[in-house]
């Protein structure tokens, strides 16, 4: 059975001081040419407004036997009275509590993949209760800090390059080892187990030793500044001796060993990625 992949996508041209305006055409180009999943878009994609009772309807149809992925590039917004919201449309914004009780009344059992974009994307974390034991969800920020753009439109240049299986985990790899050149936050969650700062373990491993994983070194296509980021993680002093340029593959590399450590039940991000 193929996976499912739910898309939402929320207008890209709303006027809030201080946040970015994303494009979508390429990241919605390369999802329609996979012949591995089954993709429907709900949002602003032939369409001038938010159609919520479409996605009501998307949801409720779910087979809670396959394998979901939901991803959602739009604006985003927190406080700590409404928590975390997706700005979908001049008027309407979607709560991720709203949002992951939907999928998590639809789908009780089957571990679901949550991929965002938006600004304070860390706040979908959360409420990551509401959905099924073993969720992965990812959030490119922290839930106080806005989304770099640059970063974003890096993404969606080199998205056709991705040919892993679309899951939060492998599509956060491929954002950090290609996209990420700024010192910015992402967070992952899993439903049952915890939420972890990238940036927060990267600090936390500093000085310590790690273990170089060549299998991590070979799927990144081996580049020529791995080695040296490595050694500054395993040997810095401050994350300071990171560039920013090199922060990505920094994180990227965390990210690999947290799954290697077993915080992110490795046997079943791996039965993803194959």
């Amino acid at each position: 059975m193929k996976r499912k992949v739910l898309l939402i996508v929320g207008k890209s041209d709303l006027t809030i001081p201080g946040e970015y305006s994303f494009k979508t055409e390429k990241i919605i180009s390369g999802l329609q040419k996979r012949e591995d999943i089954d993709l429907v878009i709900v949002g602003h994609y032939n369409s001038n407004e938010f159609d919520y009772n479409k996605l009501q309807s998307e949801i409720s149809n779910l087979n809670p036997e396959q394998a979901l992925t939901v991803i959602v590039m739009s604006h985003g917004a927190y406080s700590d009275i409404k928590g975390f919201e997706f700005i979908l449309d001049d008027k309407f914004r979607l709560s991720s509590k709203d949002l992951f009780t939907l999928i998590g009344e639809r789908i009780q059992e089957v571990p679901v993949d949550i991929f965002t974009t938006a600004c304070h994307g860390g706040g979908i974390l959360f409420n990551k209760e509401l959905l099924p034991a073993g969720s992965t969800l990812v959030g490119l920020t922290d839930a106080k800090e806005v989304n770099n753009g640059g970063d974003f439109e890096k993404m969606q240049e080199h998205f056709e390059e991705f040919n892993n299986e679309i899951t939060a985990y492998n599509l956060l790899q491929f954002y950090l080892s290609r996209c990420l050149k700024n010192r910015f936050h992402p967070h992952i969650g899993i439903t049952g187990n915890g939420d972890f700062s990238l940036d927060d373990l990267l600090r936390a491993h500093l000085s310590k030793p790690l273990d170089f994983d060549y299998n991590h070194f070979n799927m990144l296509s081996c580049p020529n500044d791995y080695k040296i980021i490595f050694d500054k993680i395993v040997s810095g002093k401050s994350e300071w001796s990171i560039y920013a340029v090199e922060y990505g593959i920094a994180l990227s590399i965390i990210l690999n060993e947290l799954k290697n450590s077993g915080y992110l039940d490795a046997e079943m991000i791996d039965r993803k990625t194959r």
